[in-house]
């Protein structure tokens, strides 16, 4: 009994070995579970992404192409945004427009040509600033321009006395004890004595600039010539020697003395002359053919220059007349 258990036990144990041997397990393929390995992840993420970014080139570009059939006014958003950069830009442009900047250069550009006193002119350019080129002609010679004769010596010379009536033979043709020349130039009557005023005769006349308000006496058989707007005043004797007087813009109101200074030599600034004429003073040119003139008080916006000018001549024939002209020179009230 124990041996056939025994044998029994034995052959089963020989059925469960081989049985062991030949049974083979199994399992269910992974694509049937659900399943996927960390490799056939990555290559599916892979795929979804690039099909997205294909889908999403194609959608821009079809809304891009069917952009004005989809919103025929434009796209909202974007049209709102472009709206509001063009609002500002032209509001920043109206603020930079509305600045109103003003650029003044008042700086004075003076040339000064030391050629003959018979060329003398005046440029005035003005802009939105205020720029001032003027060339103007100094004469910085001391040598005078020699009189025309003068028989009597009373410093009027023969072709001036007629010009006055005067005797060119006898130096004080009133007999008041003053040379006929000195009457003239101190504006009194050479015929008449008794001081009595030249402007009371009829051998001058009184002028009256009508832009610039100043006045002067003149001989009577003068004539007189404007240009520049009366900026520069000519009186010219039938002889064709004349006397200018012409205004220099003087934005920075200098005096005449200090103005002229400045145009002549060191060593020649203590021969300057200084004159005076009613409401006017200033200074006689080194050679005596010009003076140059500033208010005494007031408005020095201009030089007033009283000049000589002899012309084709050699010889002063007027020089009574001119200093004449010079002391009767005044603002009018």
């Amino acid at each position: 009994m124990f041996g056939f258990k025994k044998q029994k036990k034995e052959k089963q144990k020989e059925v469960s070995e081989t049985t062991e041997e030949k049974i083979v397990i199994h399992t269910m393929p992974d694509k049937f579970r659900g399943i996927s390995s960390p490799e056939q992840k990555s290559g599916k993420f892979l795929n979804i992404s690039i099909f997205l970014v294909i889908l999403l080139i194609v959608a821009s570009s079809s809304m891009y192409f069917l952009k004005d059939r989809i919103f025929p006014g434009g796209i909202p958003f974007l049209n709102n945004n472009i709206n509001n950069e063009t609002d500002n830009n032209v509001n920043n442009a109206d603020n930079i427009n509305s600045d109103n900047n003003t650029n003044s250069n008042t700086g004075l550009n003076r040339n000064y040509n030391t050629n003959d006193n018979a060329n003398k002119n005046t440029n005035a350019n003005e802009n939105t600033n205020t720029n001032i080129n003027q060339n103007i002609n100094i004469n910085n010679n001391t040598e005078r321009v020699p009189i025309a004769l003068d028989s009597d010596k009373d410093t009027m010379p023969n072709i001036e006395e007629i010009i006055y009536k005067t005797d060119m033979r006898n130096q004080d043709s009133d007999g008041d004890t003053y040379m006929d020349g000195q009457e003239v130039a101190n504006l009194y009557n050479p015929l008449t004595g008794n001081l009595t005023k030249i402007i009371d005769s009829n051998l001058v006349k009184s002028y009256l600039n009508p832009e610039y308000n100043y006045t002067f006496l003149y001989p009577t058989i003068w004539n007189i010539i404007s240009a520049d707007n009366n900026k520069k005043i000519s009186v010219i004797s039938p002889e064709g020697e004349f006397i200018e007087i012409m205004l220099i813009d003087n934005p920075y109101g200098y005096t005449a003395e200090n103005w002229y200074l400045e145009q002549i030599p060191i060593e020649n600034r203590h021969k300057v002359e200084k004159i005076w004429a009613n409401s006017f003073r200033g200074v006689k040119s080194l050679d005596g053919m010009n003076f140059y003139l500033t208010l005494i008080s007031g408005n020095r916006s201009f030089i007033y220059s009283i000049s000589y000018i002899v012309g084709s001549r050699t010889q002063m024939s007027f020089p009574s007349t001119f200093q004449m002209l010079t002391r009767s020179f005044d603002i009018k009230r």
